[in-house]
C-alpha cells in the first residue's frame, strides 16, 4: 500500500462511524491494529530497516495529547466519546497501538497511524506507570499480541468501556533517538 492510503485502508478495517467507536473496546483494537500489520505493507517503508513498526504505551497523559506527540496541525482523525461526555483537561489513563512508518531515505518526519484508548483517571490505573513495547517485525506478531493481552494494563482496560477513542493518522518532526520510547524486551 502506499503510505497516503494507510489511514483509508485502517478505516475499512475499522468500518469507523460515531456508532461503532463509541462502544469500541481496547481489545478489539488491538486485533485489529495486529491484523493490519501482519497483512499490509507500507511502499518505501521496509521492515528489516525499521521503516514499518508498531508500539504498544500505556499510562496516564494530559486529557488534550496522546502518547504520540502529534502536532495540532499534523493531526487528522477524530474522537469519539461514549455518551457523547468529554472532559476538557487533566490526565486520562491512555492505552495506545500505533503504527510506525520511517522512510528508508531518512527525512525529517516520521508518519504514525495510532488509536487511543482514553480511560477517567483511578488509583488503580495510575499504579500502571507508563510504559511501551516495540513489535519491530510482522513475524513477531504473535508474540507482541501475547505480551499485550498478558499485560496489567490490558487486564485493566481491554475489555473496559473506554471514556474516548481517538483515531490519527499524522505526522511529526524526527526527534534524538533518546527521546523516542526505547524498544523494550
Amino acid at each position: 500500500m502506499k503510505l497516503r492510503s494507510a489511514k483509508k485502508r485502517f478505516n475499512q478495517r475499522l468500518r469507523l462511524d460515531e456508532r461503532i467507536m463509541s462502544t469500541f473496546l481496547p481489545e478489539e483494537g488491538v486485533e485489529i491494529m495486529l491484523a493490519f500489520y501482519a497483512a499490509e505493507r507500507a511502499e518505501n517503508y521496509p521492515v528489516d530497516r525499521g521503516g514499518d513498526k508498531l508500539l504498544y504505551q500505556w499510562g496516564m497523559y494530559d486529557k488534550g495529547s496522546t502518547p504520540l506527540g502529534f502536532a495540532p496541525h499534523a493531526r487528522l482523525g477524530g474522537e469519539w466519546s461514549r455518551n457523547r461526555l468529554r472532559w476538557a483537561s487533566g490526565e486520562a489513563f491512555q492505552f495506545c497501538l500505533s503504527r510506525w512508518f520511517d522512510h528508508a531515505a531518512g527525512g525529517d518526519y516520521l508518519w504514525l497511524l495510532g488509536l487511543t484508548f482514553k480511560f477517567r483517571p483511578t488509583a488503580s490505573l495510575r499504579r500502571l506507570g507508563e510504559g511501551s513495547r516495540w513489535c519491530q517485525d510482522p513475524a513477531e506478531v504473535e508474540e507482541f499480541r501475547s505480551f499485550i493481552l498478558d499485560s496489567p494494563p490490558f487486564a485493566a482496560v481491554g475489555r473496559a468501556a473506554p471514556d474516548s477513542v481517538v483515531d490519527e493518522f499524522g505526522s511529526r518532526k524526527r526527534e534524538p533517538v533518546e527521546t523516542l520510547p526505547r524498544p523494550s524486551e
